[in-house]
């Protein structure tokens, strides 16, 4: 880094260099000369990850002016780099002479512990199984799942740290999944004999059971990783659980078997699913459940996991967070904690779907409900829809939940994979909870199906716990407050991008070998070419993967702040100002000088019993209207009827004002779908801009969004 002085503070040219070696460091350039602030941000260094702590090094390329450097912690004065989390200073005092000012430099920087889980290179699982046969990993299908058993082995661990160092554990080992197990690179879930720990995953903490994923569909092998990491961050706030990560090298029987990712099984466990873990036996209903929205329930089998089904008031629609109705599909559920009852099976199916009733009549017909012992619903008259939700709705964790997978845009979402967890215990908080995101490996763009998406992807598919209370403004208001945070420029998606930064660069060399042992899982892979998009049969490394995932969440992440975020609530108030004055001149639409033809209809309830039509969908048409102004400031807004399913883009029009774009504010219309057709026309507030005294030229130019034009008007104080 070099900063160069020029002749407002100084005749000669100096410069300071640092060079960084540094955990991790967010950095933020402030020039101070005499105590004022010279530049602020002089250049953008982001954040870096390396091996060893910072070391700064400087030099003055003048002779005879003595300097001073050291590290500040608030006002505590420091001689040595601070090797504890939190945000520090290291200053530089150049003491002057006749010839220079004194100067002082100041480098404001952070340190902060990685939350996960990596080495100098992808440390190694070794499996031997008794009877040294790697069928277990080569014949399995989905249609033989029922077949599966555990091969008896042992497990060390290697190419990792002292401390994390296994030798010979006992174990047992198989295949899992359902669709992925028809992949010849299959996941396994490895079962030890007593708990164990492995990397330092989970804190430390020790388990028997461990989850190893193929990532076969995901050349980049990082949406799993991803996802993990943001459940950690979002849900781990709420003391809820998202598996643990790392990747890891897999050899079976001494054969390099491929890069996985060892995760964590999906379990009711202290330190994993948080809810009451059930004694043996025990056979009432006051236990802890947990249970995952399961399309292949009905696979299970008498031997499999106990399953139920919801009807979800007789599959009454509900509305999505377009405020339009909408199907809900899907039935089965799988219970994943242990029950020893079939009264406790039929009780959390009763309860499940008395909840779901309570938030449904909450939305849809703006009732409140309480749920008996029994699972009824008995009418409260004391609670909003918004109290009574989040009696019974841990909506914390629906929020994050909802912003996992909204961002993930997975279609596989409203089938299977989506867990929830409920404590019935006596210590239990008795609300229903969303945790334990799972089953990434065809979300973020790379499955052809969900690879163009825009707007809300959750909000409008058919996973009903997702969809429920997206349309509601409590629901929205908490979503645009946790979005804001997460986009901050320190935030956790800026940490999520850091810590995928840090497997790529560091783990090339471990990528690569995994490519070598399944080459077909980069580029054109005939397993799953049907399935994915075009574009990843081009990749030939993995970075090459990583760069279409980190722009593809890049490229989401602006779409969702611009649907979470209402930035015209300002925008409302002022227009409220102008609205509630009504001194107003009215522009007729079919009054325009267009460059195209125009079709001008008539309909008696319009605005001078005309509009113009057939601007659905025909981009480019030019609509100019001559304007008097008085050099202040007006409020421009233009009056339209719009389709259903366009009616929730504001961006129907640019507008320019003297050949000059302005730049428009776009506000959310609100109103159910079934309002928005060609005979129902909306107001749309565009911009308050200042017009010029006399004549000025509005033009309209359309857009692709379908609407018919009736009128515009300019609103003054």
């Amino acid at each position: 880094i070099s900063v160069f002085g020029n002749d407002s503070y100084v005749d000669k040219d100096f410069y300071i260099s640092f060079e960084l070696r540094n955990p991790k460091i967010t950095p933020t350039i402030m020039l101070r000369v005499n105590g004022n602030v010279i530049s602020e941000g002089v250049s953008d260094l982001g954040t870096y990850y390396l091996d060893n702590l910072p070391i700064f090094t400087y030099q003055v390329n003048e002779q005879g002016l003595e300097s001073e450097y050291y590290y500040l912690f608030g006002e505590e004065k420091l001689n040595e780099f601070p090797t504890s989390p939190g945000t520090y200073s290291y200053v530089i005092e150049i003491k002057g002479n006749e010839d220079y000012k004194d100067v002082t430099y100041t480098y404001t920087f952070t340190l902060k512990e990685k939350d996960y889980i990596i080495f100098d290179a992808a440390p190694e699982i070794r499996v031997v199984t008794d009877n040294a046969n790697n069928d277990f990993a080569t014949t399995p299908t989905k249609s033989t799942k029922s077949q599966i058993t555990y091969q008896v082995g042992h497990l060390s661990t290697t190419g990792c740290l002292e401390k994390y160092q296994l030798e010979d554990v006992p174990m047992q080992i198989k295949a899992r999944g359902n669709y992925t197990l028809n992949y010849q690179k299959k996941p396994f879930r490895i079962k030890f004999d007593s708990k164990t720990n492995l990397f330092g995953l989970n804190n430390g903490n020790k388990f028997k059971n461990w989850v190893l994923l193929a990532d076969v569909k995901d050349s980049s092998m990082m949406r799993n990783m991803l996802s993990f990491y943001l459940g950690k961050r979002l849900l781990g706030e709420d003391g809820l659980y998202s598996s643990d990560f790392t990747p890891v090298h897999l050899y079976l029987n001494d054969e390099y078997w491929g890069m996985y990712l060892l995760c964590e099984q999906q379990e009711v466990k202290k330190n994993r699913v948080g809810v009451n873990e059930v004694e043996d036996d025990y056979l009432d209903t006051d236990i802890g459940y947990f249970m995952e929205y399961d399309g292949y329930y009905n696979e299970e089998g008498p031997d499999g996991d106990p399953t139920f089904t919801i009807d979800y008031l007789n599959h009454s629609q509900i509305k999505n967070i377009n405020g339009n109705n909408s199907n809900v599909v899907q039935d089965g559920y799988t219970i994943k904690s242990d029950i020893y009852s079939e009264e406790q099976q039929l009780f959390i199916k009763n309860r499940l779907e008395a909840i779901y009733e309570v938030m449904y009549h909450a939305v849809m017909d703006n009732t409140s409900y309480d749920i008996d012992e029994n699972s009824n619903l008995v009418v409260n008259t004391t609670l909003n829809s918004e109290e009574i939700v989040n009696k019974y709705v841990n909506v914390d964790s629906l929020v994050d939940t909802y912003i996992i997978n909204d961002i993930a845009c997975d279609p596989d979402i409203a089938w299977s994979s989506f867990y929830l967890s409920l404590d019935m215990s006596t210590n239990g908080d008795k609300k229903l909870r969303f945790e334990a995101p799972w089953d990434f490996d065809s979300a973020y763009g790379i499955r052809s199906v969900a690879s163009n998406v825009t707007g809300s992807y959750v909000g409008t598919k058919d996973t009903p716990w997702l969809k429920i209370l997206s349309s509601t403004d409590f629901f929205k208001e908490k979503l645009e407050k946790r979005w804001k945070e997460l986009i901050k420029e320190d935030g956790i998606l800026s940490d999520a991008f850091n810590m995928l930064n840090d497997f790529t660069s560091r783990y090339v060399n471990d990528y690569s070998l995994n490519y070598t042992r399944w080459p077909k899982t980069i580029g054109y892979n005939p397993e799953v070419a049907s399935e994915v998009v075009s574009i990843a049969s081009t990749f030939k490394t993995q970075n090459d993967a990583y760069l279409y995932l980190y722009d593809w969440v890049n490229n989401r992440i602006k779409d969702l702040t611009s649907i979470y975020i209402d930035e015209s609530k300002e925008f409302l108030i002022e227009v409220d100002k102008y609205v509630s004055i009504n001194k107003k001149i009215r522009y007729e639409a079919e009054d325009a000088t267009s460059d195209k033809t125009i079709t001008i209809k008539n309909r008696e309830e319009t605005s001078n019993g005309s509009y113009i039509g057939n601007l659905n969908k025909n981009a480019g048409i030019s609509l100019s209207f001559d304007v008097i102004g008085n050099d202040e400031d007006a409020l421009i807004m233009f009056n339209v009827a719009v389709l259903e399913n366009d009616a929730y883009n504001t961006d129907y029009f640019d507008i320019y004002l003297n050949d000059t774009k302005l730049n428009l504010v776009k506000t959310k219309v609100k109103g159910s779908g079934s309002e928005f057709n060609w005979h129902n026309w909306r107001d749309i507030p565009a911009i308050i801009t200042k017009l010029n005294k006399g004549n000025n030229t509005i033009r309209f130019v359309t857009k692709s969004t379908s609407s018919s034009f009736d009128y515009f008007d300019i609103y003054s104080l």
